[in-house]
């Protein structure tokens, strides 16, 4: 059973904590100050329980009336003990993210990862994304990366925080499990492809090679740029341009469609060995 305190109310929506938790929700960002600094706010019961699963450590609940049995149950056999608040229904309206509130939000902390967790698993497959700031984009990718048995996610500087509300919930979980690294600068990934003997393999619908001619065995990063924009040349000078086979009627494909075909003919060929 859950080491469970006492359940504390809150009304106002002014309360500092309901003002700390709304803030950090719209910016995408964990909490960045009080008790809770640093902690990430899930709103999505889904989330939560992923998050539960994924062994992440909650640091507090939070929930209506309407939802503190079923919140409450979540608990059941996390070892831990945490804050639990009521929330009265104007001030969670006040902090949730989503469009329909379901009644209960936990703040959790995220896992700390390393290079090392990304590229050691042999052989390494890692998504780059460049630019990408389409949360459901970016957060359907490295959900697509998970299923597909990638070992770890670099998001450039520029591309939407691994914590935005809406990627997380198009990651549906992955973001808790798949090891990542945010806000990282174009070099230092390279770098870090470069000192794990990683090929990048940028996705270009203007290459002259194609995904399914390339041995995609070995440990490779997918370098994905955003729809339109593309990669940045100073990064495809760097990588081996490779392009989705597809009519040439289409010009491009949307990032989150290109990541996962990807990802699927690397999973396929490695199958085969």
């Amino acid at each position: 059973m859950a080491i469970q305190s006492a359940v504390r109310e809150i009304h106002s929506l002014d309360h500092p904590l309901v003002k700390e938790i709304r803030r950090a929700l719209k910016r995408g960002e964990p909490l960045g100050r009080g008790d809770f600094a640093g902690a990430l706010a899930l709103d999505s019961p889904h989330l939560v329980e992923e998050a539960i699963a994924a062994g992440l450590a909650i640091d507090a609940l939070l929930f209506t009336g309407e939802a503190e049995e079923r919140a409450l149950g979540l608990l059941s056999g996390v070892r831990t003990s945490l804050a639990l608040h009521r929330l009265s229904q104007e001030a969670f309206k006040k902090i949730t993210s989503t469009e329909t509130p379901q009644g209960m939000l936990a703040l959790v902390r995220p896992k700390d990862w390393l290079a090392h967790d990304l590229f050691s698993p042999s052989p390494a497959m890692v998504v780059i994304l460049a630019g990408i700031q389409d949360p459901g984009n970016a957060g359907t990718l490295l959900r697509s990366a998970e299923a597909f048995g990638a070992t770890g996610a670099l998001l450039l500087r520029g591309a939407v925080h691994a914590t935005h509300p809406k990627m997380l919930r198009a990651a549906a979980g992955s973001t808790f499990r798949l090891p990542h690294l945010g806000g990282v600068q174009q070099d230092q990934a390279l770098a870090m492809c470069a000192a794990n003997h990683t090929t990048v393999y940028a996705l270009d619908p203007g290459a002259r090679d194609t995904l399914d001619r390339a041995d995609l065995r070995g440990p490779l990063a997918f370098a994905i740029g955003a729809e339109g924009a593309g990669l940045p040349p100073d990064l495809l000078d760097n990588a081996r341009p490779v392009a989705i086979p597809r009519t040439r009627r289409v010009e491009s494909l949307n990032a989150a469609i290109a990541g996962t075909l990807a990802l699927y003919e690397a999973a396929r060929q490695r199958q085969r060995t």
